[in-house]
């Protein structure tokens, strides 16, 4: 039997988590990409089961899974942004408020920013781990994290300036 360590399985759900932001569909998702490594496995052509391609995979699918709930993403991120406006529930909610609008943030931008902030800043990859996983040149990946980055904490200075 495959040994798929619990470190590669944390971090397969943790990816999926950040971009799905659904535990149900992260742990869906985590078992769909060990099926998935699984038949790699026999196919002959990569024997070998590494990190980055299980992130890989992890990533491809979620992108998929993403396409099809752009417009739920964006109700709920009106529906954050109103209750973070309302005021009335102390600096505790107002805390959780934030992180929930950061969060959905992140959520809102493009497929590639999303994931290189997530990988780089939560994950806690090295720009070469990233390079592996995503397949891109490490200046682009520097590009993305820094424009994500940018955009994210323009859109925190707006909301927190002009309520919305």
């Amino acid at each position: 039997m495959m040994d798929i360590s619990q470190q590669i399985k944390d971090k397969i759900y943790r990816l999926a988590l950040s971009l799905l932001g659904s535990k149900e569909d992260a742990e869906d998702l985590t078992q769909e990409v060990i099926i998935k490594i699984w038949a790699k496995r026999h196919d002959g052509k990569n024997n070998q089961i590494t990190e980055a391609l299980a992130l890989k995979i992890t990533r491809d699918l979620s992108l998929n899974i993403l396409k099809h709930r752009k417009v739920k993403r964006k109700k709920h991120r009106i529906m954050m942004l109103r209750r973070a406006n309302n005021g009335n529930e102390g600096n505790n909610y107002e805390n959780k408020d934030l992180i929930a609008i950061t969060k959905g943030l992140i959520q809102q931008l493009p497929d590639m920013q999303r994931t290189v902030i997530h990988l780089r800043d939560i994950e806690g990859f090295e720009f070469e781990e990233i390079q592996q996983i995503l397949e891109i040149d490490i200046n682009a990946i520097r590009m993305n994290l820094s424009r994500a980055r940018k955009k994210v904490r323009d859109e925190l200075r707006n909301i927190i300036n002009h309520g919305l």
